[in-house]
C-alpha cells in the first residue's frame, strides 16, 4: 500500500505509470493472443502431420522387420513386426475419427490395406516360415505389391496434410509479423515504464529491506540464511548466542564447513538438513534437536528449515527456537499423568502398563516376576473417625513406608483408594514373601498418627502376592490373582501376607484323567459362584480344605474324601438363588429374609440333580445345616441320621464363618472359635467329630492364626 503521507508527485506518477501499464498490458495481451492462436494452429497441424508420418514410418518398419524375419528367422523381428501392426491399427482408428469428412474414405482404405497386409503376412509368410517351408516367388511378389499399395495410400494422405500445414503456417506467420512489431514497440515502452517505476519504488524496497534486517536482528529466534551456492548469507545475533560463535567467522563460508557436528572455534557441534532442503525444495519443520555447547550445557531446539524459492536448488532459511524450558514443563506435565496426585507414586494406569511391559521382558529373558497388592486394614474406619485430611496424610505416609521397604528397581504405585501395587521384577514366590513380610513389619512398627486408636492399636495391611509365570502368564490374570490372594488375607483376620493359592486348582491336579468331565462341571459352577459373591467362593475353598483335613483324620476311603471335598466346594451353591441385597445385607435379617436364606441347602441340592456325576454328594449339600440335636434345617434330622459328609461340612463351614472378616459382623479369634466349637459339642455338632476337628485345628492350623497350639488354649475337657 502507498503511505497516506507520501509525496503527491509520487502518487501522480504511480497512477500515470499504472494506467500506461494497463494499456500496454492490454495491447501486449492482444499480441500474445494472436501469436498463441497462430502457434496453436501450427501445433495442431504438426500433430496431424506427426500422426500420419508415424503411420508411414511404422509401415516402413513393418516391411523391414518382416523381410528381416524372412532372411534370418529371428523371433525378435517377428515380435517387433506384430507390435508395430497393433500400434498402426490404433493410429489408423484415430486418423479415421479426426480426419475431415471428405478424406475419410482415404483413411479407411489405409486401414483395410494394413489389415490385408498384416493378415497376408500371418497366413502366408509367417506360417510357412514357422513350418520351415521356403516362400514361393509369387508369395514374395504379392507381399511386395501389398507393401507398395499400403505405402502409396499413406503417402497420399501425408502429402495432403503437409500441404495443409504449409498454408496454415504461411497465414500464421503473416498474422504474427504485425504482432511482433507491436510487441517490440510496447516492450520498449514497457522498459521505459519499468525504469521509471523502479525509480519511484526504490524507496519502498529499501524500506522493506530495512524491515527485513530489523526482524532478523530483533527476533528471539536464531535465523540463518543459506544461498543456493551453499554459503551462509546471514547469521543473526540470537544464532550467535545459541551456538556461541561470532558471525564474522561463519558468513560467506560453506554451511557444511561450519555445522560439522564437531565443536571448535570456527565450527559448530550441530547438524542440520540444509543441503537436503536446498536440493529437494521441501521444508523440514518442527524438528526437536538437542544441541550441547562446549561447556556441556544442553539446549533443546525446535528447528525449521524452509526453502525460500520454488527453484531447485533454492535458498534456505533456518529458524531455531530454544524450547528447553517448554520441554521441561511438558515432561513435568507428562510425569503428572503417570503419578498419583496425592502420594506421588505411580498411578493405576502406569502400574497396569508397566506390568504388561515387565511380563513381556520376563518372557523374553525367561525370568519370573512378582506382583504385590496391599490394602490398608480399617482405612474406612480411620477416615470416618479422623476425617479425610488425616486419611490423605496417612496414605502419603504409607506410600513412604512402601518406598523404604522396596528396591529402586521395584515399581511402587497407588492402585486405587487404599490399595497399593508393587511390581518386583525377577522375584520368585520366596523372595516376594520375604518382601511382603518385611513390609508388613514396617507398616506395623511405623509411628502413624493416631494408630493406637485403631482396632488392635496399630495400622496393618492385608497383602496378596501372585507370581509370573507360576500363577498366571498375563498381566490381567496376575492382577486378578493377586487381588484374590489379598482378599483371602483380609478375610483371614487381616494383617496377613498371602501368596496366591487355589484349592480348586490343587484339587484338579489330584483328580485322575477320568474325572475330567467332573472337573469341568465343578469349574463352571464355581465360576458362577465367584461371579455372584466373592465371599462365598473364598469361603467354599476354606471349607473344602478343613473338610478334607477332617476326612483324612478319620482315615475315610479316597473316593469318599473326594466326594466330601467336592460337596464342600459346592455346599453354598444354593445361595445363587438369594438376591444380593439379602446375601450382603449388613443389618439384622428379618424373619422373612431368614426363612428365605434357610432354603439354600434345598435349592443347592435341586440344582445339582441335573448333573449325574454329583448324585452322591447331594445329601451332603442338602443337610449341611442340620444340627446334631435335631434343631437344624431343612429337615430337622437328629444325630447319626445326618449323613457323615454333611456333619463334616457343617463343622468346617461353621468354623470358617466364625473366623472370617465380614462387614456386618465381628469375627472371632482362633481361640474364641475353638471354644465355640467345644461349647456346641453334642448340640450343634457331632461330639466325636468336633473333638477330631479341634485336634486338627490346634495341631495343623494354630500357627497360621498366630497361635501356639494346645499350650495357649484353655482346657477343653
Amino acid at each position: 500500500m502507498i503511505n497516506s503521507h507520501a509525496n503527491k508527485k509520487y502518487l501522480l506518477a504511480y497512477i500515470a505509470i499504472l494506467a500506461g501499464t494497463l494499456i500496454m498490458a492490454c495491447l501486449v495481451l492482444r499480441w500474445l493472443l494472436i501469436v498463441s492462436n497462430n502457434i496453436g494452429k501450427i501445433s495442431v497441424q504438426e500433430n496431424k502431420v506427426a500422426d500420419i508420418s508415424q503411420i508411414y514410418e511404422n509401415v516402413l518398419l513393418q516391411s523391414h522387420y518382416i523381410n528381416n524375419y524372412l532372411l534370418t528367422g529371428n523371433p525378435e523381428s517377428l515380435q517387433r513386426f506384430r507390435e508395430l501392426a497393433r500400434t498402426n491399427l490404433v493410429l489408423e482408428d484415430r486418423l479415421i475419427e479426426v480426419i475431415r469428412e471428405s478424406r475419410k474414405p482415404l483413411a479407411r482404405n489405409v486401414r483395410l490395406l494394413n489389415e490385408k497386409y498384416n493378415r497376408y503376412c500371418e497366413e502366408q509368410v509367417i506360417s510357412n516360415m514357422q513350418k520351415g517351408v521356403n516362400l514361393p516367388e509369387e508369395v514374395k511378389g504379392q507381399l511386395f505389391l501389398l507393401e507398395e499399395n499400403l505405402r502409396n495410400s499413406v503417402y497420399i494422405i501425408r502429402d495432403m496434410r503437409l500441404a495443409d500445414t504449409g498454408e496454415i503456417t504461411s497465414a500464421a506467420l503473416a498474422d504474427s509479423r504485425l504482432a511482433v512489431k507491436l510487441g517490440i514497440i510496447f516492450t520498449l515502452v514497457g522498459l521505459v515504464t519499468g525504469i521509471t517505476a523502479s525509480l519511484i519504488t526504490w524507496r519502498r524496497m529499501f524500506y522493506e529491506y530495512t524491515n527485513y534486517r530489523a526482524i532478523l536482528n530483533t527476533t528471539r529466534n536464531a535465523a540463518i540464511t543459506v544461498g543456493r551456492s551453499g554459503k551462509i548469507t546471514s547469521f543473526n545475533r540470537v544464532a550467535e548466542e545459541i551456538f556461541q560463535i561470532d558471525r564474522s567467522l561463519v558468513l560467506g563460508k560453506k554451511f557444511e564447513n561450519v555445522f560439522t557436528g564437531e565443536q571448535s572455534r570456527e565450527t559448530i557441534k550441530f547438524v542440520l538438513p540444509v543441503q537436503e532442503v536446498a536440493a529437494s525444495g521441501l521444508g523440514r519443520c518442527n524438528q526437536e534437536l538437542l544441541y550441547t555447547s562446549s561447556d556441556g550445557w544442553e539446549t533443546v531446539l525446535n528447528v525449521d528449515c524452509l526453502p525460500l524459492s520454488h527453484r531447485v536448488p533454492s535458498d534456505v532459511l533456518v529458524i531455531a527456537r530454544d524450547i528447553t524450558h517448554r520441554k521441561l514443563l511438558e515432561e513435568k506435565l507428562y510425569s503428572m499423568t503417570l503419578r498419583d496426585g496425592l502420594t506421588g507414586l505411580f498411578n493405576h494406569s502406569y502400574i497396569k502398563n508397566s506390568l504388561n511391559n515387565e511380563i513381556k521382558r520376563c518372557r523374553e529373558q525367561n525370568r519370573c516376576l512378582a506382583f504385590i497388592l496391599l490394602d490398608i486394614d480399617n482405612f474406612k474406619y480411620y477416615n470416618d473417625m479422623f476425617g479425610h485430611q488425616c486419611g490423605d496424610k496417612l496414605l502419603l505416609e504409607f506410600s513412604k513406608v512402601l518406598l523404604s521397604g522396596t528396591r529402586n528397581s521395584d515399581i511402587v504405585g497407588r492402585y486405587g483408594g487404599d490399595e497399593f501395587g508393587i511390581i518386583l521384577p525377577g522375584a520368585n514366590g520366596e523372595r516376594a514373601l520375604q518382601v511382603g513380610e518385611r513390609l508388613k513389619q514396617l507398616i506395623e512398627e511405623h509411628p502413624f498418627k493416631k494408630k493406637d486408636q485403631l482396632p488392635g492399636g496399630c495400622l496393618t495391611a492385608s497383602i496378596g502376592i501372585a507370581i509370573y509365570p507360576d500363577h498366571a502368564d498375563n498381566a490381567q490374570e496376575l492382577l486378578k490373582l493377586a487381588d484374590e490372594a489379598m482378599y483371602h488375607a483380609k478375610r483371614n483376620s487381616k494383617n496377613q501376607v498371602q501368596l496366591y493359592f487355589s484349592a480348586i486348582q490343587e484339587f484338579q491336579r489330584e483328580l485322575s484323567h477320568s474325572d475330567r468331565d467332573l472337573m469341568k462341571s465343578l469349574n463352571t459352577l464355581l465360576t458362577i459362584i465367584n461371579a455372584k459373591d466373592r465371599y462365598t467362593y473364598a469361603h467354599s475353598e476354606k471349607v473344602a480344605e478343613y473338610a478334607e483335613a477332617i476326612a483324612r483324620k478319620l482315615e475315610l476311603p479316597g473316593d469318599v474324601i473326594k466326594e466330601i471335598k467336592i460337596a464342600a466346594f459346592l455346599h453354598d451353591i444354593g445361595k445363587l438363588e438369594i438376591p444380593c441385597e439379602i446375601l450382603t445385607k449388613q443389618g439384622t435379617l428379618t424373619e422373612q429374609e431368614w426363612q428365605f436364606i434357610k432354603q439354600h441347602p434345598r435349592w443347592g441340592s435341586n440344582m445339582l440333580r441335573s448333573f449325574g456325576q454329583f448324585k452322591n454328594i447331594i445329601p451332603y449339600i442338602e443337610h449341611h445345616h442340620e444340627r446334631y440335636d435335631g434343631k437344624g434345617y431343612p429337615d430337622g434330622l437328629v444325630g447319626d441320621s445326618i449323613p457323615l459328609g454333611a456333619q463334616i461340612i457343617s463343622l468346617a463351614d461353621s468354623f470358617d464363618a466364625m473366623v472370617s472378616q465380614r462387614p456386618y459382623k465381628k469375627h472371632l479369634t482362633f481361640r474364641e472359635a475353638i471354644l465355640e466349637l467345644h461349647k456346641n459339642r453334642g448340640k450343634q455338632f457331632h461330639p466325636v467329630l468336633t473333638g477330631i476337628f479341634i485336634d486338627v485345628l490346634t495341631g495343623d492350623y494354630a500357627q497360621r492364626f498366630g497361635e501356639n497350639g494346645h499350650r495357649e488354649l484353655p482346657e477343653l475337657s
